[in-house]
């Protein structure tokens, strides 16, 4: 039977909230207005703020730079931002003991990067709207490789947990896994969805992709056949339990959260208190779920 889950409790980040990371209790925000939030999820308060410099819009006028997104190495003190910049392009900075090292510039190199993420504390993936990745040693300060994965745009991207494959999806539908050491395409997924995915994750060899024909697209790498979910709404947000054995997709405009049975495709719960389009999901563990919403408020669930 389907349960009702209302929010444990909820964080209030500095601003709106673009992406979040979780390690060890913590959460490291980004925020649409220049910050980069660091909150005791035990307490609720942020204990760090890192921010940026105001930049001139094109009418001229001085604004606070959105920070686009956020990954943060493993058990080190190594943040990675993609931040807006004047001329429509986006910055890409290091952060390490406080310290701000911007690594791509927005004027000189005039990319449309939309995640960046490390793969090692010396190597980052730069994720492109033109769905093209770049491998970037940060010591060389040299591109590796540059590889266009489709003709569509860039939606998402994510990591498995040893940063040795991505997975993307595209406004075509499809999803894709790519070895990080080559940026070869090992196996190309579609079919489930028709319309632009919004969104993937990665998990035990299970794969979970949302997109604007209102389909949830569940796919295996080995051994079980695809399948789709029809959701309400566009399914702008979607996530794999660590086991890959629960899934959670966006499934209306109010922001309520499906959470099912991969195996069974079962809807168990309907987390409920969102109260806005849910633009991240994530699992801490197989009964932890965190959200974010295009507010300042993050929500933890707990399941029963």
């Amino acid at each position: 039977m389907q349960s009702t889950i209302k929010p444990e409790f909820s964080i209030e980040a500095s601003g709106d909230v673009s992406d979040f990371v979780y390690e060890n209790a913590k959460l490291y925000v980004a925020t649409m207005q220049a910050s980069i939030d660091v909150i005791e999820v035990s307490t609720k308060k942020i204990t760090k703020q890192i921010t940026f410099k105001k930049i001139k819009d094109f009418q001229n006028n001085e604004i606070y730079p959105r920070v686009y997104s956020i990954d943060k190495l493993p058990a080190k003190n190594k943040i990675l931002a993609v931040v807006q910049a004047s001329n429509g392009y986006q910055n890409v900075y290091l952060i390490e003991n406080d310290r701000k090292i911007k690594i791509r510039d927005a004027f000189k190199d005039r990319l449309m990067i939309k995640r960046a993420k490390f793969i090692n504390s010396d190597t980052i993936l730069l994720g492109l709207f033109s769905d093209e990745i770049i491998l970037w040693s940060i010591s060389n300060n040299k591109q590796i490789y540059k590889k266009q994965i489709s003709t569509s745009a860039l939606s998402d991207y994510t990591l498995d947990k040893s940063r040795k494959l991505i997975i993307t999806c595209d406004e075509s539908g499809a999803t894709y896994l790519i070895s990080a050491e080559n940026g070869k395409t090992i196996v190309k997924f579609d079919g489930e969805i028709k319309d632009r995915a919004f969104s993937v994750d990665y998990q035990n060899l299970t794969f979970i992709s949302g997109g604007k024909d209102r389909n949830v697209a569940v796919y295996f790498l080995q051994g079980r056949k695809s399948y789709s979910i029809k959701s309400d709404f566009f399914v702008l947000s979607t996530a794999l339990s660590p086991s890959g054995k629960l899934g959670a997709y966006t499934g209306n405009e109010t922001g309520d959260v499906i959470v099912f049975n991969i195996k069974t495709k079962q809807k168990l719960y309907t987390l409920k208190g969102q109260n806005e389009n849910i633009s991240k999901i994530y699992f801490i563990d197989e009964k932890t779920i965190i959200t974010s919403s295009n507010n300042e408020f993050i929500k933890i669930w707990k399941l029963n």
